[in-house]
């Protein structure tokens, strides 16, 4: 088995042989090659008449972070490139000035913005801004008050924005360049706009106005209890998502036995009871360290998590166990937010739809994914949200709803018309699920688990999001369904990973949002932290996901080799929102 990408000699990346372009010097291209590079692509950068400024500290450490496994062009003597991209100006700008013979058989990733100033690193701040602001995000976002209570909407001063462009980037990169592998004749222009990537993630906001008329966060009244607490020297987020979390909640805290006891067969508990539950709440947490807070409700598999500053991170255990900082000079150096195997090559795989388990459609030649096929075993949001973005390219995707649960989603507002006791009228659910077929399977039982593996044996790749242990547990890990697929791709998206001392939280993404340092970033100057009215790290941490799918499965396809990619959610936000460091 090959050994990680991280500490000690990098065994070759998926992208391994994809020769790429990236042309201008804006933020989201150069983030995008930093993605691409570390996935073993051989990147070669033209910015003619561009260098960072030696004054600017900021842009002097980013370029090192993103720049150091990317070369300079060479028009002269460079092979032919499988891709070209970046921003629309320096695409326009370069027009025909790369040699025919490298670039005839090259497709084009286009990044455009309605904003200009996307190119030195300080300067994009307020091109970023603008985009925040324009997409909705700034509405919620929210200052956390010295009250902690939520405050006004909050335009963050960092480069959020552009560093998600650059990751959506090098994901239509790697879809292209799958798309190739898998049969598709030519290149392709394909581009896509900053301010509509970031529109995709307020999903549910949307859903309530477009459904019900409502504007999320017009009225920030707080009806459950919990939320921001202080501890006895920091701050945490204590508040539950499902009633069986909020009864153990209750039974850790003490003195809240009775509530524990009704709570997951009567949830309006939590909004009659509120201000008596809340204030004993605030009283346990009050007598308890942070850390110590933590390590009790999720020893009780509750969702609690610390409000982190993000000078915390290069420090943190957890990260240190899964060697996601590495060093860059002074500063510390960001690995890409996951851990990788790849197995020596396996026998050819059945002949897809061999044994009918999957009845296919026809897909748009045009997609770059036409031709994937994806079992999609994940729920919530994360998950989800990545391979929805794979079936928007054209990927044929196979989601799986554990029966006899509903997806989480259908149970989730707004419902059209008000109709919440069907199972199809949920807004959120219904955008997720765009694209997609879907199957009721209970995997806990046998017959269950064999429909899964005769799935998989049929799939390129196969994407999960339970907690670490479950789906080995169920019989449909790595290794089960290798056993009837030698040459799949095994995408797991967990909360902090399969391994590290953290490997077992439970934790959504408000508590991710916390945990990460992403609350102290996505302020308005880092000295208070700020809170959202929607789990921002689900769609941050689905993008990742994507990204990886695509490049895993290009390396599978090139090589014959089957890989297992252990995704943390937490470390997906980390890329994202570590910029102070």
């Amino acid at each position: 088995m090959a050994a990680s990408a991280r500490g000690g000699p990098a065994p070759l990346g998926p992208l391994d042989g994809l020769r790429v372009l990236a042309v201008g010097a804006d933020v989201a291209t150069r983030y995008a090659s930093w993605w691409l590079s570390e996935c073993g692509a051989d990147v070669v950068a033209y910015r003619p008449r561009w260098q960072a400024d030696p004054a600017d500290a900021g842009e002097v450490r980013f370029e090192r972070l993103v720049g150091r496994g990317v070369g300079e062009a060479d028009f002269e003597n460079d092979a032919a490139y499988g891709a070209i991209f970046g921003d629309a100006d320096s695409l326009a700008a370069l027009q025909d000035g790369i040699p025919l013979a490298l670039r005839e058989e090259a497709s084009v990733v286009e990044v455009t913005s309605p904003f200009p100033g996307g190119a030195s690193f300080a300067g994009v701040q307020s091109h970023d801004i603008a985009l925040w602001a324009r997409s909705g995000l700034g509405y919620l976002t929210r200052e956390t008050t010295a009250a902690l209570e939520l405050g006004d909407p909050c335009l963050p001063l960092n480069r959020q924005p552009s560093f998600l462009a650059g990751m959506a980037a090098a994901f239509a990169v790697a879809a292209d360049a799958l798309a190739r592998e898998t049969g598709a004749a030519g290149s392709r222009r394909i581009g896509f706009d900053k301010l509509e990537l970031l529109a995709l993630t307020p999903m549910q906001p949307i859903a309530f106005a477009q459904m019900e008329d409502r504007i999320v966060g017009k009225n920030p009244e707080v009806l459950y209890p919990g939320g921001v607490m202080k501890a006895l020297d920091g701050v945490a987020y204590v508040r539950p998502v499902d009633p069986p979390h909020w009864a153990s909640l209750f039974g850790v805290a003490g003195e809240l036995e009775w509530a524990a006891e009704s709570v997951v067969e009567t949830p309006s508990l939590l909004l009659e009871a509120r201000d008596l539950l809340d204030a004993r709440l605030r009283e346990w947490v009050a007598s308890e360290t942070r850390d110590g807070l933590v390590a009790k409700a999720q020893a009780a598999h509750v969702p609690v998590a610390p409000i982190c500053q993000p000078s915390e991170m290069p420090g943190d255990a957890h990260l240190a166990a899964r060697g996601f900082f590495g060093t860059s000079g002074e500063a510390p150096a960001l690995r890409l937010p996951w851990l990788s195997r790849v197995d020596p090559a396996g026998a050819e795989p059945p002949a897809k739809t061999a044994t009918g388990a999957v009845r296919s459609r026809p897909a748009s030649p045009a997609l770059p994914l036409a031709g994937l096929r994806v079992l999609d075993l994940t729920w919530a949001w994360a998950g989800p949200f990545a391979t929805t973005l794979l079936a928007d390219l054209g990927a044929e995707v196979v989601n799986i709803e554990k029966q006899p649960n509903k997806s989480t989603l259908r149970r989730n507002p707004p419902f059209l018309g008000g109709r919440e006791e069907s199972d199809d009228t949920a807004g959120w659910w219904s955008a997720n699920q765009r694209g997609k077929f879907s199957l009721g399977v209970n995997m806990k039982s046998p017959e269950g688990a064999q429909i899964i593996r005769e799935l998989a044996a049929e799939c390129d790749v196969v994407v999960e999001n339970f907690s670490p242990g479950v789906v080995d547990r169920l019989g449909v890990g790595y290794e089960d369904l290798l056993a009837v697929n030698p040459r799949l791709v095994y995408v797991s998206m967990s909360a902090y990973g399969q391994t590290g001392p953290q490997a077992h939280y439970i934790n959504y993404g408000t508590q991710l949002y916390a945990a990460s340092g992403a609350s102290y970033a996505t302020s308005r100057d880092g000295s208070m932290f700020s809170q959202m009215w929607i789990p921002y790290p689900d769609p941050v941490s689905g993008l990742a996901g994507a990204f990886a799918i695509a490049a895993y499965a290009y390396g599978a396809r090139v090589s014959g080799r089957p890989a297992y990619v252990d995704l943390s959610e937490f470390e997906s936000l980390c890329c994202i929102t570590l910029e102070s460091l």
